[in-house]
């Protein structure tokens, strides 16, 4: 599933931008590093999940429930389901996730468009035809591989700063973060 949110006078342009990224996705994979920062990013939000001391809600109770009477799915606890994604997340590389995004663009519909607006912007859309055209523009696009070509310059600062130490620390509960003063202003 992908969303994207799109200017009204810049819908077609926007759905034929998606769908080229779609093909190059679908023809080529994503990067390690890609793949790489998204396990990352999910077992880092997990974990925290994981070390919060709440308890589950109501509505999480009743999604698992619904998950082991429909679909089979084992109640675990928050930790075996952490090893889980661990274990399964260490055999996940980018020929994998080719394979299966592969398998599902070959499908007649590989997704589907559903585009939501209010009646302002409604009036400044393309007609009707001229967006279901640009979604079948997906079948026939040529695409290229990815290429990051961000020059990044190996010294960021032309003068490094004087280091310092830590002065203070304190505590931002409400993002899980900590904020670090440093004896030399930084």
């Amino acid at each position: 599933m992908a969303t994207i949110d799109l200017k009204p006078e810049n819908a077609l342009e926007g759905v034929n931008e998606f769908n080229r990224y779609f093909q190059q996705i679908a023809q080529y994979g994503f990067t390690p590093q890609e793949i790489d920062k998204v396990k990352k990013t999910m077992l880092g939000a997990f974990k925290r999940d994981l070390n919060d001391d709440k308890p589950v809600s109501g509505s999480g109770m009743i999604n698992q429930m619904y998950q082991d009477f429909f679909y089979g799915n084992m109640i675990i606890s928050l930790k075996d389901e952490y090893k889980l994604m661990e274990d399964c997340f260490a055999a996940l590389d980018s020929i994998q996730i080719l394979k299966a995004v592969k398998e599902n663009s070959n499908t007649k519909n590989p997704f589907h468009y559903l585009l939501t607006t209010n009646n302002e912007d409604a009036s400044r859309l393309p007609n009707k035809e001229a967006l279901l055209e640009a979604t079948k523009s997906l079948k026939y696009q040529e695409v290229v591989p990815y290429e990051n070509d961000i020059d990044i310059p190996k010294k960021l600062l032309s003068t490094s700063p004087k280091s310092g130490t830590v002065t203070k620390i304190v505590e931002l509960p409400k993002i899980d973060a900590h904020e670090i003063y440093l004896s030399n202003g930084g």
